[in-house]
């Protein structure tokens, strides 16, 4: 279903009249022919539509997709499902699927091709050169970033060098804050740090990642961001861990943070943390 199919079918069942959903904005009769595709409303009559129906254009164009993502986030779920598989010919697949729609002048699956050769290199246990690399060259000139870098850097931070991790974060970690207040849910910037923290620890880069973990202390968390808070204690147990490095001091913050998540019942979070807190535990003992 097209956009304007899709406005129309939403004003009927929110129950609004034409004259209702477009007064002030255009006339009812461009609102017709906008429908039926006879002619296009400018871009700021058409987001005062959008807001009078109460919708963001990401729903509307998942509603009008019949539900469900669209194809450029079908095409990253199936690269995410194929490196967590350890399918390196599936990957090698979709990599020739981004070269045969490069020159269809959608950057999407130039960086769709860096992200998917650094996760075959990592798969191959090989090094890669980021500095050629569109996926970093996009993130690194890029000021003002989006939920799409967003995902783009959380979903392969894991596996850029430290320096490139630190490099990119904290150009980017202004604007991505700032992009917190459209969320009252969650807070992305904070799932961003402690994602960027979890992957600086893994490489036992560990002077950037109290670097890391002062910033989010800073952060005032709600009591229903349990998620966050989680984290926040745990990296805190890291903190002291590498700064005091007695046991009688940090454990209790790696004891109460696996207790929460037991009671819980998150498995997956509950192997990362053990797995974390063991690499520190290791790290600190040498």
């Amino acid at each position: 279903m097209d956009l304007a199919s899709t406005i129309s079918d939403i004003r009927k069942h929110k129950g609004l009249s034409i004259s209702e959903l477009t007064q002030d904005i255009i006339s009812t009769s461009t609102f017709g022919r906008y429908i039926t595709g006879t002619t296009d409303l400018h871009s700021q009559s058409f987001i005062e539509i959008l807001n009078r129906l109460h919708i963001t254009l990401p729903e509307l164009e998942f509603i009008a997709n019949n539900y469900s993502n669209n194809e450029e986030k079908e095409f990253m779920t199936k690269i995410m499902l194929s490196f967590t598989n350890q399918d390196i010919d599936y990957l090698s697949y979709l990599k020739i699927t981004c070269q045969q729609k490069l020159g269809s002048h959608n950057s999407f699956y130039d960086h769709m091709l860096g992200l998917i050769d650094i996760l075959i290199a990592r798969l191959d246990h090989k090094e890669i050169d980021v500095s050629d690399n569109p996926l970093y060259k996009y993130l690194i000139r890029t000021e003002t970033w989006t939920r799409y870098e967003l995902v783009l850097f959380s979903d392969s931070l894991i596996f850029w060098p430290p320096e490139t991790v630190v490099t990119i974060l904290k150009r980017a970690i202004t604007t991505v804050s700032k992009l917190d207040k459209l969320n009252p849910y969650g807070l992305e910037s904070f799932r961003l740090i402690s994602n960027a923290i979890t992957s600086l620890i893994f490489h036992h880069d560990y002077k950037n990642a109290l670097y890391f973990i002062e910033i989010l202390e800073q952060y005032q968390l709600r009591d229903d961001f349990i998620y966050e808070k989680l984290f926040l204690k745990l990296f805190t147990g890291f903190k002291l861990a590498i700064l005091k490095k007695d046991a009688q001091v940090y454990q209790p913050y790696f004891d109460d943070c696996l207790a929460v998540i037991k009671i819980l019942n998150l498995p997956t979070l509950q192997a990362s943390f053990e797995a974390a807190i063991k690499d520190i535990k290791l790290a600190i003992s040498k």
